[in-house]
């Protein structure tokens, strides 16, 4: 690891800064342009994912501390809070947007002259778009909030790929929530290029293009994801896989905590609930996209996500 980043992350006031500017220096416009320019968005993922594992493993390894400060109650988990107290605004949510998808963002925004303020929020925990719901708008789900009576804003429950924007001139606070990529990620064949990248593409030209648009326009997530194929999650002991496996199944958290759970030291948050921390993999061989992309833990990549102001 860079002893720079170490004497930040011991340093600093801040080291989840720290950690954000190290991820971002994995994730960037070079590295996209590159996997563009060889028709290989699946490099761009896979290459980037083993930096990100190693460099959280490195992370794991001397600075565990980093998972409490994830835990712990942070005002940036709730910086959608203070944009909703705004008079007019943009939100486009895309569920499980990514940092690695950020430099796509700021590259379809550039290409329309549009300056934009990359930065990050923390999801809500354990990472799952319940938990962010019940936390922001105390509702089950995307479509309870589309369902209710009364919402402070004009909200749009986006299903599919080809929608456009469809606000009355008066709708001057609008929420968009787009289910996609993270609809795709239970596909059995989920591709990044396909079911990632094309889904984003598709609703930020749909919303950069809308000649009605109210700005600012915040582009944000309600959780991050890992990748878990090409050998990035990281490996347990038979004993704490068996464990593992019997608690998560195949997710990453639950309202059962037991012992045993506790005994692995591989998990976290309490309050009758656990999740994973950092990028462990348990169960059988990991084939096909329904087992690769994975949230509702506590790793570096599920709990930074995007927040970009247009």
């Amino acid at each position: 690891m860079d002893l720079a980043l170490i004497r930040r992350l011991i340093e600093d006031d801040d080291p989840i800064q720290a950690l954000y500017d190290a991820l971002m220096g994995i994730w960037t416009p070079t590295r996209l342009t590159d996997a563009r320019s060889r028709g290989d968005l699946c490099h761009y993922l896979r290459e980037g994912e083993h930096a990100a594992s190693a460099l959280e493993r490195e992370i794991y390894a001397i600075y565990r501390e980093v998972y409490t400060l994830l835990e712990a109650e942070d005002p940036r988990r709730d910086r959608i809070a203070g944009l909703h107290a705004e008079a007019e605004y943009t939100l486009l949510l895309i569920d499980a947007l990514s940092l690695r998808e950020m430099p796509l963002i700021a590259e379809l925004a550039a290409a329309r002259g549009l300056p934009v303020q990359p930065g990050f929020a923390l999801a809500a925990l354990p990472t799952e778009t319940l938990n962010f719901t019940r936390r922001h708008y105390a509702a089950n789900g995307p479509s309870a909030i589309a369902g209710a009576r009364r919402v402070p804003f004009a909200f749009r429950h986006v299903t599919r790929e080809n929608w456009r924007p469809d606000f009355a001139s008066h709708e001057r606070q609008r929420f968009i929530w787009y289910v996609y990529p993270d609809d795709y990620f239970r596909l059995q064949d989920a591709d990044y290029g396909r079911h990632v990248v094309q889904p984003v593409e598709a609703i930020l030209m749909a919303v950069l293009d809308d000649p009605t648009l109210v700005r600012p326009l915040v582009i944000t997530s309600d959780h991050g994801y890992l990748w878990q194929g090409d050998q990035c999650a990281w490996p347990l002991e038979p004993d704490e896989r068996a464990v593992m496996a019997g608690a998560f199944q195949l997710g990453r958290s639950t309202d059962a905590v037991t012992d045993a759970l506790a005994a692995t030291g591989k998990v976290g948050l309490g309050n009758g609930t656990a999740a994973a921390r950092g990028r462990f993999g348990w169960g059988g061989a990991v084939r096909g996209g329904a087992s690769l992309f994975r949230h509702g833990g506590v790793s570096l990549m599920e709990c930074l996500i995007p927040w970009l102001e247009l």
